[in-house]
C-alpha cells in the first residue's frame, strides 16, 4: 500500500515537498481567490485531501487542480459523481485517469484528446481484475467484430459504423465504463444493477439474453432471494474474479465444464444433465433448419437464379458463405439472403439463447416460432425467384428493377479488401478467429 500525503494548505516557501522516488516537485500556493491545493473544488467545508503518490509523472500539482477547476466547470455533473465518488475518497486527481490532458497551468486551460481512459490505465491499481478482463471474450469485443463483412458495408456510413457498431464494441473492448460507470465507479451489482453491467449489450433482437434471462426461473429466485442471485455475474463468471467471464466459444468444451461447475451448486448432477442434453438437442436441431435454409440459397447461385453480390463472400466452390461473418444484412445482398440473415442472427440466437437461459417463452415463441416461419418465407421467395428466372429466360427479357440504396458516404470500395483475393480473405478470418477461439 502506497504511503499517504496529504496535500493541506500550503503556505508559500513554508514547505518544500519531493515525494520519495518520484521526482515530483513542490506544490505552491495557489493563485488567491481560489481553492487551495488539496481541497475539493465544489465544497471546501467537505474537502477530501488529495494524495499526491497518486499524481502522475507528467503532471504538477498546479496542473491538476486546473484541470478540475476547468472541467468542474464544463461538465459539473460528471465532475459531481466523481467527488462523491471511491476514486475521490481515496485521492485520486483526475488526471490519475486522464493521463492524455493537456493542461496549460499559467493560462488556466485544459483538455482532454481523448475521452477514453484504457483498461490499461484501470490495471494500474487493479491488476487482478485486468487480468480476468483479459481472459475474457470481452477483451476481443473490437477487433473481432472488425473481421465481420457487415462492419465493412458501413464504411459508407460512418454515423451508422460509430454510434451503432463502435459504440458498444469499442467501449468493452478499450475501457472498463461499459460495466462501471464513468466517475461513479460503482460496482454493477444488485441493488445498484441486477445484471452486473451486461444489460448495456447483452440484449435485444440479436442477442436476447437479457430478455431470456428476465423471463426465467433464475432471475424469479433473483428477485426474492435478497442479494439479486444467481444472476449474470453469479452464473458466468470465476467465484474469484468476476471480471473472469466464462469463454464459450473456442473452448474445447464450449465452456461446459466451468457451467456444470456452477450448476452443481444449486441442482442435482441428473438435473444438470438432462437440462444440457435438452439445450444441446434444441441447439442442433436450430442449425440443422438453418443448413437448410442455406441450401437452398446457396442452390440458387449454383443455377445461376442469383448473382453474385457485394455482401456474401463466397466459398472455394463459388457458393456464398452465408454465415454470421461472411454476410451483411443490408442493401449490399439479396432479399433472400436478408431472410437467411433473420434465421442465424436473429432466430436463432433467440430459440438458443432461451433455451440457455430457461426461459420457455424466448425458446418457443420469440425463437423456434419466428425461426419456421422465417424458414417458410425462404422456401417462398426461392420458388418465386425461379419462377422469375425461367419466365425471364423463356420470354428472353430481364424486368427492371430500381437500383439499390446507396448509403450517402459510399464509394463502391467498402469491400475492396475482400473481393481483392476472396480466398486470401477467407483465409485471414479464419486464421483470426481460429487464434481467438483458443
Amino acid at each position: 500500500m502506497k504511503t499517504r500525503h496529504v496535500l493541506a494548505v500550503l503556505a508559500a516557501g513554508a514547505i518544500g515537498f519531493v515525494a520519495a522516488g518520484c521526482g515530483r516537485t513542490p506544490a505552491a500556493t495557489p493563485p488567491p481567490g481560489k481553492p487551495p491545493l488539496g481541497k475539493s473544488l465544489t465544497d471546501e467545508s467537505e474537502s477530501v485531501p488529495f494524495d499526491i503518490m497518486l499524481l502522475p509523472d507528467k503532471f504538477s500539482p498546479e496542473q491538476a487542480l486546473t484541470f478540475e477547476r476547468v472541467f468542474g466547470e464544463l461538465t459539473p455533473e460528471k465532475h459531481k459523481m466523481y467527488e462523491a465518488s471511491k476514486h475521490r475518497a481515496a485521492g485520486l486527481y483526475c488526471v490519475t485517469c486522464h493521463l492524455d490532458a493537456e493542461i496549460d497551468a499559467e493560462a488556466g486551460t485544459a483538455r482532454l484528446t481523448s475521452f477514453k481512459v484504457p483498461t490499461q490505465v484501470c490495471a494500474e491499481c487493479h491488476e487482478d481484475e485486468h487480468e480476468g478482463f483479459t481472459k475474457s471474450r470481452h477483451a476481443e469485443a473490437l477487433t473481432v467484430f472488425s473481421h465481420v463483412i457487415r462492419y465493412h458495408a458501413l464504411n459508407g456510413y460512418p454515423a451508422m459504423q460509430q454510434q451503432g457498431c463502435n459504440k458498444c464494441h469499442e467501449k468493452v473492448g478499450n475501457t472498463c465504463t461499459s460495466c462501471h460507470p464513468g466517475h461513479l465507479f460503482k460496482s454493477p451489482k444488485p441493488p445498484v444493477d441486477d445484471y452486473g453491467g451486461c444489460a448495456q449489450c447483452h440484449l435485444g433482437i440479436d442477442h436476447h439474453q437479457l430478455e431470456s434471462y428476465q423471463s426465467s426461473v433464475h432471475y424469479q429466485v433473483a428477485q426474492a432471494s435478497g442479494d439479486g442471485t444467481p444472476n449474470c455475474v453469479y452464473c458466468h463468471s470465476e467465484d474469484d474474479n468476476p471480471h473472469d467471464i466464462f469463454r464459450i466459444k473456442g473452448e474445447p468444451d464450449h465452456g461446459r465444464t466451468k457451467m456444470t461447475a456452477k450448476c452443481l451448486k444449486c441442482h442435482t448432477e441428473e438435473f444438470t444433465r438432462d437440462e444440457f442434453a435438452k439445450i444441446d438437442a434444441i441447439k442442433k436441431e436450430t442449425h440443422q433448419i438453418v443448413d437448410e435454409a442455406r441450401e437452398i440459397v446457396a442452390a440458387l447461385y449454383a443455377d445461376g437464379v442469383l448473382e453474385k453480390t457485394n455482401g456474401s463472400l463466397l466459398d472455394e466452390t463459388g457458393r456464398p458463405l452465408l454465415n454470421a461473418n461472411m454476410t451483411a444484412y443490408d442493401q449490399h445482398i439479396h432479399p433472400i439472403e436478408n431472410l437467411l440473415f433473420r434465421m442465424f442472427k436473429y432466430d436463432a440466437v433467440a430459440t438458443i439463447a432461451g433455451a440457455q437461459h430457461f426461459s420457455p417463452v424466448r425458446t418457443h415463441w420469440y425463437g423456434h416460432a419466428q425461426l419456421m416461419e422465417t424458414y417458410n418465407r425462404v422456401r417462398q421467395e426461392a420458388k418465386q425467384l425461379r419462377f422469375q428466372h425461367e419466365l425471364e429466360k423463356r420470354l428472353g427479357i430481364k424486368i427492371k428493377q430500381r437500383p439499390p440504396y446507396r448509403y450517402s458516404h459510399e464509394t463502391g470500395h467498402e469491400f475492396d479488401d475482400m473481393w481483392k483475393d476472396p480466398a486470401k480473405y477467407r483465409e485471414q478470418v479464419k486464421k483470426f478467429y481460429s487464434e481467438v477461439n483458443k
